[in-house]
């Protein structure tokens, strides 16, 4: 199991914040990624999905999973009259030890996925 951190990222006309919104413990990419599409409310993704956007030479949704988050997805950063809010992540501790996820979990400290 690993740990990762993610992080959001709100860009707005008056204002830019960047913050580490929560640590997730899973096992792979993949299990990070359908986490956020899918059990934290932003559903940005899924609309991505649905609509089968493309973003260079492939769908936006795969350049989205292969950049660990959609922060690097241009067309996001464009209109920002209401602000967007963007979320990406990153492996911040690999191969944790049953004790060490117990404690992070069990404490509130990150959530296990």
């Amino acid at each position: 199991m690993n740990l990762y951190k993610i992080i959001m990222t709100h860009a707005a006309p008056k204002g830019y914040e960047e913050a580490i919104k929560e640590y997730i413990i899973a096992n792979t990419d993949q299990e990070v990624f359908d986490y956020l599409k899918n059990e934290s409310g932003y559903t940005y993704w899924d609309d991505v999905e649905r609509d089968e956007d493309t973003y260079g030479d492939e769908k936006t949704i795969d350049f989205i999973f292969n950049n660990k988050g959609d922060s690097q997805v241009e067309s996001k950063w464009h209109d920002l009259f209401y602000g967007s809010t963007m979320y990406d992540w990153e492996l911040y501790r690999e191969n944790l030890g049953q004790l060490i996820i117990e404690a992070l979990v069990s404490t509130g400290i990150a959530k296990l996925v």
